[in-house]
């Protein structure tokens, strides 16, 4: 049988608690397209599940990652019709250029970049609990602010 993981319990004493922190890290907005929405419940299911295996806050983290770079790819693909093969870097160029997020909300999703490219690219690294939860939550709330601009 499946046990709340330790670091959890000390933040989130129940899991309805959890659950509801990690409901609130979506937000619901008309602006963003049914594509994007869509994927919000695996978010959710995902998240929900690293409440008994906090390995797994890598894989949320990086669910969130591509979430992000896909409502991106989406937001832009009208200014730039080859917006599906730029690389993650130069997308974050194009969302400081435009102004569609903050220039340290940007700054701070490059060493996600890194973050990811590393998981990729030479296997998982350990993802603190706090600042996983911390990234998914900003990245979840860019969603919405670069359909907002």
């Amino acid at each position: 049988m499946l046990q709340a993981d330790s670091q959890l319990v000390q933040r989130f004493p129940t899991f309805q608690d959890y659950k509801l922190f990690i409901e609130s890290l979506i937000i619901h907005s008309e602006l963003v397209p049914e594509e994007i929405s869509n994927e919000y419940p695996k978010m959710i299911d995902i998240l929900e599940v690293c409440y008994f295996k906090s390995s797994l806050f890598e894989m949320a983290q990086l669910q969130a990652i591509m979430l992000f770079e896909k409502a991106v790819r989406m937001r832009l693909y009208h200014e730039y019709k080859t917006i599906t093969k730029i690389k993650f870097s130069v997308l974050l160029d194009k969302v400081q250029q435009l102004s569609l997020l903050d220039k340290d909300v940007v700054s701070h999703f490059r060493t996600l970049k890194d973050l990811r490219n590393k998981t990729v690219h030479h296997g998982s690294e350990i993802v603190e609990i706090d600042l996983a939860l911390e990234n998914i939550g900003l990245l979840l709330k860019s969603i919405v602010e670069i359909y907002k601009n």
